[in-house]
């Protein structure tokens, strides 16, 4: 029996390796823990700034995918990447992330 919601959204079915449960990121603890009802451990990708968060806030995780793309070095104060294959999330308030200061003036909105 697969869980409800798996799948790829459109109704119709693909082989994969297993029962795939989607959300979006406020929501995956909840579906993480739908996942681990069912035995599925979950990998969270995409922002692995983000996502060591998540990962480090689940019992059912499998991997954080780390998706290498160079695109936000620049944007950090103190970027999130792994060492010796392993990410740890910052320990600081909220997310622990924060943005240069000079991307704000650098880059300033047109009003």
């Amino acid at each position: 029996m697969r869980p409800q919601g798996a799948g790829t959204g459109t109704g119709k079915t693909r082989p994969c390796a297993g029962p795939r449960v989607r959300s979006n990121t406020s929501q995956t603890p909840q579906g993480a823990a739908v996942a681990d009802t069912w035995g599925v451990r979950i990998a969270p990708h995409l922002y692995h700034e983000l996502m060591s968060h998540l990962m480090a806030s689940i019992p059912n995780g499998e991997m954080l995918v780390y998706e290498y793309t160079g695109m936000m070095d620049d944007l950090w104060v103190e970027p999130v990447n792994p060492e010796n294959g392993m990410v740890r999330p910052p320990e600081r308030p909220g997310h622990g992330l924060a943005f240069k200061p000079e991307l704000f003036t650098e880059y300033k909105s047109k009003e």
